[in-house]
């Protein structure tokens, strides 16, 4: 079984990102620990309070990184 060391693991629960046996242990401590479900529940408050901020770069970031990537120059390592 899968130990969840900090809230790494919680995180990417969260965000769909862990194996079948991670997600089946996380659901397992979700279920016996009311601490780690309130962290949980703290980090999907955070995920959507991200989801609803309108940010944009400044036209200028975007101005700026459009035109460094349409340099012909570039370098393949």
């Amino acid at each position: 079984m899968v130990k969840i060391y900090n809230e790494s693991t919680l995180i990417k629960y969260l965000y769909k990102e862990t194996s079948i046996e991670e997600s089946a242990a996380v659901q397992e401590v979700l279920k016996r620990s009311a601490r780690i479900r309130n962290e949980y529940r703290q980090l999907q408050l955070l995920r959507d309070d991200l989801v609803a901020m309108k940010i944009s770069p400044k036209a200028s970031s975007v101005k700026n990184i459009l035109s460094k990537s349409s340099r012909k120059n570039w370098v393949v390592l």
